[in-house]
């Protein structure tokens, strides 16, 4: 075995990575990864951020003839890594429900990221896959009767993070999803110190029903009641409402106090046991369990690429724009997702075609000075032309800005307009069923408005 530090623009992933089906692609395999669990890949991807790489979790390889390197053990920080360094790779991935969030936050920590921590890796290069697969097989097993990390109990957590009672505070609200790290970070760093500073305070913790025991935090309210006092205090640290110069004395806290709102207080506590104010140790059913955002499902179940409850009345002056339909509805987009990628661009296109010509839709285009107007001003003259009618609601429209690029944040969008233009017009395009299904579950909504006749 070698250890080497490349670049992590030499990275492939392993596309027979176990934690999923065999992928098709490098395209496929990243977006895969990256959308499995987009919350922990973004708190991957901050710790990235805020701590550089782990140096004692190397990244496990083998070296291909091309001097490239494809990735066994850490695939997850690889794609990270990647978008980190080159954040328009996330362009590329299919507009779904919660896609935008998560490309926006991922673009915001690659601003953030420093390029001299994230450039390069650091690999354990193995000979083979058979000699790696001893040591990723120990790493993802579990204990193994001791041959394999065996994990810190809750105490064990707890005792290492003694002295840190307000991080622990803010990852139980994390856990309990009273609040998201967007949150804690929307004006800047969370001042974590300010807050250790608050419930130092006996006379805060007090009012806030915690109790502090060795470092540890501890309480005997509800935690519904709890959350109310916590949530205002996070809320007003985070926000700039109080800040460490008005909170540096005794004093200063007792005016804070006395300022609390009554609601914001827990009801007082009737013979509640004691418990541990800690994400790793308090009890399950004391908790809420945390979710992650909501990615759509993707519809793999059906081979065509317009599902079969999806019907239209096309009009009978269009009849080449009907059998174009029909064909959609019929073709493997998995056998033959070339042929399905084309059709889709000019379906789309000929549906707004014949809709403005239905309509007699004024199409305004955004370059006056070019000949003709372009997809994106075609379909969002037909979007404001059905909000004017009361046609379009919220849902519809953002279905247009996410296509057009025309939305709060242009570049945090998946440019679908752009990824169905390079279908019929790049030679690099490589289109995946999976995507192109994805697409159509996004724009099916705008479609049924402009394909009923």
């Amino acid at each position: 075995m070698a250890i080497v530090t490349v670049p992590v623009s030499k990275l492939d992933f392993d596309l027979k990575n176990p934690r999923y089906a065999e992928q098709k692609s490098q395209r496929e395999a990243l977006e895969r990864i990256l959308l499995d669990n987009p919350a922990k890949t973004i708190k991957l991807a901050e710790h990235i951020v805020a701590n550089g790489q782990n140096p004692i979790d190397l990244v496990a390889a083998i070296e291909t003839d091309n001097k490239r390197y494809t990735v066994l053990e850490g695939n997850r920080r690889t794609a990270v890594l990647k978008v980190l360094n080159k954040p328009v790779l996330l362009d590329a991935i299919p507009s779904a429900a919660g896609v935008s969030a998560f490309v926006k936050r991922m673009k915001q920590l690659a601003v953030r990221a420093d390029a001299g921590t994230i450039h390069k890796i650091g690999l354990v290069i193995f000979p083979s896959r058979e000699d790696a697969d001893v040591w990723i097989n120990l790493k993802h097993t579990g204990e193994n009767e001791g041959a394999g990390t065996v994990p810190w109990d809750g105490t064990q957590r707890a005792r290492f993070r003694k002295g840190d009672a307000g991080l622990n505070l803010l990852d139980f609200g994390k856990v309990n999803n009273w609040f998201t790290d967007e949150d804690l970070t929307a004006r800047g760093a969370f001042p974590i110190s300010t807050l250790n500073r608050l419930i130092g305070d006996p006379a805060i913790r007090g009012a806030l029903g915690l109790e502090l025991s060795g470092g540890a935090l501890q309480s005997k309210v509800q935690l519904g009641e709890l959350e109310k006092g916590i949530k205002q205090v996070v809320n007003d640290l985070a926000s700039g409402a109080w800040n460490v110069t008005m909170l540096k004395s005794k004093a200063d806290r007792k005016k804070y106090l006395d300022q609390f709102p009554a609601s914001a207080l827990p009801s007082p506590s009737s013979g509640e046991p004691l418990w541990a104010v800690d994400p790793d140790t308090t009890p399950s059913q004391q908790v809420k369990p945390a979710t992650s955002p909501k990615v759509r499902q993707r519809s793999s179940n059906r081979t065509a690429l317009i599902p079969k409850d999806f019907v239209v009345t096309t009009n009978s002056q269009s009849p080449r724009l009907n059998k174009i339909y029909r064909e959609l509805k019929q073709l493997s987009v998995e056998k033959h997702e070339n042929a399905v990628a084309v059709l889709l661009r000019t379906f789309f296109e000929l549906s707004l075609d014949d809709f403005i010509a239905r309509q007699n839709v004024t199409v305004v285009q955004k370059n006056v000075k070019a000949s003709q107007a372009t997809l994106a001003d075609k379909a969002t003259s037909v979007a404001g032309y059905l909000k004017q009618l009361g046609q379009l609601d919220k849902t519809q429209e953002a279905i247009v800005h996410r296509l057009t690029g025309a939305g709060p944040d242009p570049k945090s969008q998946a440019a679908s307009i752009t990824t169905m233009h390079s279908f019929a017009h790049s030679r690099h395009a490589s289109p995946i069923g999976s995507e192109l299904k994805t697409i159509w579950d996004n724009i099916s909504p705008f479609m049924q408005l402009i394909t009923h006749v």
